[in-house]
């Protein structure tokens, strides 16, 4: 999905409705229909390497906490995991939205033996669905990278960010790589980016595909990664191959990696 997409949906999220209606961007309102959402306490937990865009697509009346894997700092101080809790609706599988998602991120401090609840994300209007994932710790085990997703069931939004946990004030900081690779290549093709981790000196690394493909159930894919317009559809890649860059938020520009680059990655995993 590209940057028009996305912003139509950011801008969606964060302006009223009655705006959004005059200005033509109002998407179409879904009515929550009558139901609970509390987890069952007997709610099954499932164990996965990969847990973005996890929800109930294929199975809108199985409740399950869907946890990653954990992954240590560098120096073995800091442990952390993420979960995403997938809550069926009790009205039944014809009610809306089908389930709720509810994201946490977990953390183990120097000194504790027991993992924390730092970060979340609960279901909120129009957007029920999403997912924590972790991506990589920082080489000097300050910061924590991890990605979220967020959707609608339903619904053709969906959006993708990535925040940054620094574990000395335990504060998570939003990072959006799409304005600047937009402002590098320009409008006149088409690139997919993504947060893959840091460099040896802590840089922000971010890697432009040449095509837009979206891990989602079969029953998504479709739907989300189709162009908008012909217009997006005929627009050419804007790279031929994975292309990696550093990514530098304070002079807000990306910077080239050498062709013979290879991505390193700095948390241990159990």
């Amino acid at each position: 999905m590209d940057m028009t997409n996305k912003s139509k949906f950011f801008g969606w999220l964060v302006v009223s409705a009655i705006f959004l209606t005059g200005c033509d961007l109002a998407p179409e309102i879904s009515v929550v229909q009558s139901g609970d959402f509390a987890p069952p306490e007997d709610i099954v937990i499932v164990e996965l390497e990969d847990i973005a865009d996890v929800g109930c697509f294929n199975n809108p009346q199985e409740s399950r906490l869907v946890r990653g894997p954990v992954i240590a700092s560098p120096d073995v101080r800091f442990l952390a995991y993420a979960e995403v809790q997938i809550v069926a609706n009790s009205a039944g599988p014809e009610a809306y939205p089908p389930c709720t998602n509810t994201s946490r991120l977990f953390l183990m401090k120097p000194g504790s033996e027991e993992f924390e609840s730092v970060f979340s994300r609960t279901p909120r209007d129009l957007v029920t669905g999403g997912s924590f994932w972790l991506v990589d710790w920082s080489p000097d085990n300050r910061y924590l990278l991890f990605g979220e997703s967020e959707w609608e069931y339903d619904e053709d939004y969906y959006w993708r960010t990535y925040w940054l946990f620094n574990t000395e004030d335990n504060t998570p900081r939003p990072v959006n790589p799409d304005p600047m690779v937009a402002a590098h290549f320009g409008s006149e093709c088409q690139a997919h980016a993504e947060l893959t981790g840091f460099t040896k000196e802590g840089k922000l690394v971010t890697v432009v595909a040449p095509e837009t493909p979206l891990d989602f159930e079969p029953e998504l894919q479709e739907r989300f990664t189709r162009p908008e317009t012909e217009e997006e559809e005929t627009r050419p890649s804007c790279v031929e191959r994975d292309t990696y860059f550093v990514l530098d938020t304070t002079a807000n520009k990306l910077t080239l990696l050498p062709k013979d680059y290879v991505h390193t990655t700095y948390g241990l995993r159990e």
